[in-house]
């Protein structure tokens, strides 16, 4: 049974561990995730070690002591911020490609100019939507571009309808310009 008990200042450096453990280990965990599914397996792998080795030291702190409340507190909210940690990791990593997808109503040869000169390579193909053809611009960039391709999308046509994904894999090596 838990021992709901006024904390000591071994308990709470105690909690204090294991919350940072699992911060690192779960961090690390989301991260090895986000590699696995954009198809990076060694750096998974090597990223998955390190979890599994720091996650048995927080375990093994929290079994030692699984009566007192404060570790177990300790490892629930370490869990939780480290899911959080290691999704803001992943996001100032900027890893993989992502597609974006434009269409515009009257500005695709505007956007496509302004594309062409920051040397992205583009694909226009031709939409039915609400009865019209809309041309739709296609392109493939790395991920730390995106803000920069999207700001000149944006400068070229405020109005413009953009769609990003990430993308895993492009087979094709280079795309016609």
């Amino acid at each position: 049974m838990l021992e709901f008990t006024a904390p000591s200042v071994v308990l709470l450096e105690a909690a204090a561990l294991i919350f940072i453990l699992r911060i690192c280990d779960v961090s690390l965990g989301t991260l090895r995730l986000i590699m696995i599914a954009k198809g990076h397996r060694r750096p998974a792998a090597i990223l998955g070690f390190f979890e599994v080795t720091i996650w048995i030291l927080a375990v093994s702190q929290v079994l030692t002591g699984i009566t007192n409340i404060w570790a177990v507190l300790g490892y629930s909210s370490g869990y939780a911020a480290g899911t959080s940690i290691g999704m803001l990791i992943e996001s100032r990593f900027d890893l993989g490609k992502v597609e974006i997808r434009v269409l515009s109503q009257d500005k695709s040869d505007q956007i496509l100019d302004a594309l062409k000169a920051l040397d992205v390579r583009v694909i226009q193909i031709s939409v039915a939507s609400s009865g019209q053809q809309l041309p739709t611009l296609l392109t493939i960039v790395p991920k730390s571009h995106a803000v920069g391709v999207l700001a000149a999308i944006r400068n070229a046509d405020p109005g413009a309808y953009v769609v990003i994904e990430d993308v895993q894999r492009v087979i094709v090596p280079k795309i016609a310009r």
